[in-house]
């Protein structure tokens, strides 16, 4: 391999590695939301379940699905 060859290389490889953490952090950020997104609708199936007094399995049942 020629010197050339070789930074080329090393070039592709930072570019994947550069690559590869955005999509890291992309990723950990939709999970987070995700995260965020469920805790969210459990607090809201808690509220309805106490508003209408039943339980939480039963809006889940008839409502989510």
């Amino acid at each position: 391999m020629s010197s050339n060859d070789i930074q080329q290389f090393f070039n592709a490889l930072k570019d994947f590695l550069q690559h590869a953490e955005t999509e890291l952090n992309a990723y950990e950020k939709r999970q987070e939301a995700c995260k965020y997104s469920e805790e969210v609708w459990d607090k809201e199936i808690e509220y309805l379940a106490a508003k209408y007094e039943v339980t939480a399995d039963y809006i889940i049942e008839e409502f989510m699905i």
